[in-house]
């Protein structure tokens, strides 16, 4: 190892050793021994030089630091980065960070956030913070260059091939530089980035309890506003922050949101995968055909999965199209009217359409002269590690019994797909920045949990995200739920439709209570009715919380029911007809079968009519 220019030393990191030309340094397996002395040095350049190609130099944020004390354990988080996101949460949680000796406890843990960090590794600013786009973050402790040797080994060894190394040159830090140490703390620890390169900022106080969470499920009495809550968080975190309007948001961003309702007879067809009528395949008497199609969920998942896959690519890999892309590519170039081709007997066929699923083709010679064939097919046949060499090759590879006749015609198009090359210049070559992705699940608890869910009870755990989390489906597909997926879950308590909440689902999801005065901001899309509607509101549900009616702020009535007031009729009127045609008939339904029904119904109307002579509630505080 050679002296460095300048008074800097080099130190070469691998799996197994550490070696430094600083005399007395010169080869050390234990990273304690420079952990204690790393605050006396400071670095001036950090690479991870892989066994088999380039030099790979820390992708900076805007505004960060060129160096820092920070930079080999960011560098090693960036080469290592879907490693460790791979890793479920608790094996996470205990990853080898750092020792001051042999004999001194080990620090662990890479947590997602840093109230996590605090509370689970140490409650001080000792740490790093590595962040990417909007949901991939990443803290673990660090206080000088040296103080993660340990981790940066740690992960050689687990991820990374023989002779890859970290190359850290570095310094003996001059007088002044040590005496002002402390004054750059918080530079150091990466806060010094412009506004617009920070993490986001979310507007709704629940965003982030998603994201820290991955799954969770609002609770709480009917009318509370939980769906409409639950729009608002997603809008805000697919728009970073800038959007807390359903409404406002783009196309793009539209797409990043899925939504279903859940109810006693939805299943596991509609909801990940099964076998449903095929509206483009019927037969001679205009029967439909069944295929294995996707249910919502799965669907959202791939995409989802295909913005991770898209974050991953380098700019070399950016400008090959995918196997969609090229498959896609070639039937848009295609002439539906005036194309042929033929299959390996020689006999034509033509293309005449192409739908979502199907690629219709008719073929003269043969009892059946209009064939479909699947686009599936056709990308699994894209995509396999063996290319079929004729049509025969073609049912082997997609694990079919028996050969069907299309397997000839499937065969030859895959040639001519094969040989149009789309261009590249089509392709957009900037970074693809991962991206979250939130799936709602409004009255989840209506569904039988287990009969919609299946085998992804385990995948939607947060501790078991991305590939560690994957799972062989009913029909023989792998399927994993990406880490920048998020659910939210809404469900009324008093709702009996199903009688418990699966609880190995429970345990997977955190429930958060939504009550009646958290969304009273609604009512003043009232106008001049909303000051009147407060009170009626908050009167009447303190009275069915009282002792001598005692059902609880289970049973509370939501404000959102005071939207059904009417704007065209008099005030005394709107407030009639909301009790007689919304309010009454749901209390009723709450109270039917008491021994005292009617005495409770007449208390509950004259809080609700009694309200509006009452004092008006004080302000609320924001």
């Amino acid at each position: 190892m050679t002296t460095q220019p300048d008074g800097t030393y080099e130190m070469i990191i691998t799996a197994d050793s550490i070696q430094s030309n600083e005399p007395d340094t010169d080869s050390y397996t234990d990273p304690s021994f420079f952990a204690n002395m790393g605050s006396a040095y400071t670095p001036e350049d950090v690479k991870f030089k892989p066994a088999d190609g380039e030099p790979i130099k820390r992708n900076r944020n805007k505004g960060e630091r060129r160096i820092s004390c920070q930079t080999l354990p960011r560098l090693t988080c960036q080469v290592f980065e879907d490693k460790l996101l791979e890793l479920p949460y608790d094996k996470r949680e205990s990853f080898p960070i750092c020792r001051y000796g042999l004999d001194k406890p080990l620090i662990t843990g890479i947590f997602p956030d840093e109230e996590r960090f605090r509370s689970g590794c140490k409650n001080s600013i000792e740490y790093v913070r590595y962040w990417r786009g909007t949901d991939v973050q990443m803290y673990l402790y660090c206080w000088n260059i040296f103080s993660t040797l340990f981790f940066v080994q740690e992960c050689l060894k687990r991820f990374g091939k023989p002779n890859d190394a970290f190359i850290l040159r570095y310094r003996r830090k001059t007088s002044q530089e040590a005496s002002n140490a402390d004054a750059s703390v918080e530079e150091e620890k990466g806060y010094a980035s412009p506004d617009d390169e920070k993490p986001p900022v979310y507007n709704n106080k629940y965003s982030q309890t998603l994201l820290d969470s991955k799954n969770i499920i609002f609770r709480g009495a009917p009318g509370t506003g939980k769906t409409y809550l639950a729009r608002q968080i997603a809008a805000d975190i697919v728009s970073d922050g800038k959007r807390g309007d359903w409404s406002k948001l783009d196309d793009e961003q539209r797409r990043r949101i899925g939504f279903v309702q859940f109810h006693p007879s939805y299943d596991y067809t509609d909801f990940v995968e099964g076998i449903r009528p095929d509206t483009e395949e019927t037969d001679a008497t205009g029967t439909h055909g069944f295929s294995i199609q996707d249910g919502i969920f799965k669907r959202f998942l791939d995409k989802a999965r295909d913005n991770v896959e898209q974050s991953r690519l380098s700019k070399e890999e950016r400008r090959e199209p995918s196997v969609r892309e090229r498959l896609d590519a070639y039937f848009d170039s295609l002439d539906f009217d005036d194309n042929q081709f033929r299959i390996s007997t020689g006999k034509p066929f033509q293309v005449t359409n192409v739908t979502e699923h199907h690629v219709l083709v008719y073929a003269p010679h043969g009892i059946k002269q209009e064939l479909r064939i699947r686009v599936q097919d056709l990308l699994a046949l894209m995509q396999s590690s063996t290319p079929p060499t004729n049509g025969e090759d073609v049912h082997h590879i997609l694990e079919r019994k028996r050969r069907q006749r299309e397997d000839s015609y499937a065969f030859a198009l895959l040639q001519e797909i094969q040989k149009h090359k789309p261009s590249s210049a089509s392709r957009a070559s900037e970074k693809v920045l991962r991206k979250p992705f939130v799936f709602i699940i409004d009255e989840i608890n209506r569904g039988e949990i287990s009969k919609i869910f299946g085998e992804l009870f385990f995948s939607i755990d947060p501790g078991y995200r991305g590939p560690a989390g994957n799972v062989t489906t009913q029909y023989g597909h792998e399927l994993y739920v990406p880490d920048n997926v998020y659910i939210i879950g809404t469900m009324n308590d008093i709702d009996r439709s199903v009688d418990t909440f699966d609880f190995a689902m429970r345990r997977r999801f955190r429930f958060i209570e939504v009550k009646a005065e958290d969304g009273l901001d609604m009512l003043e899309e009232l106008g001049g009715l909303s000051e009147e509607a407060e009170s009626r509101l908050t009167k009447l549900n303190e009275t069915i919380s009282s002792p001598d009616i005692g059902l609880g702020s289970d049973y509370h009535v939501g404000p959102a029911y005071f939207l059904n007031l009417s704007k065209s009729e008099s005030t005394a009127k709107a407030f009639d007809d909301l009790w007689r045609d919304f309010l009454q008939p749901l209390l009723h339904d709450y109270v039917r079968g008491m021994y005292n029904e009617t005495e409770i119904m007449e208390k509950l109307k004259a809080a609700y009519e009694d309200a509006s002579d009452s004092p008006q509630p004080a302000e609320r505080s924001v």
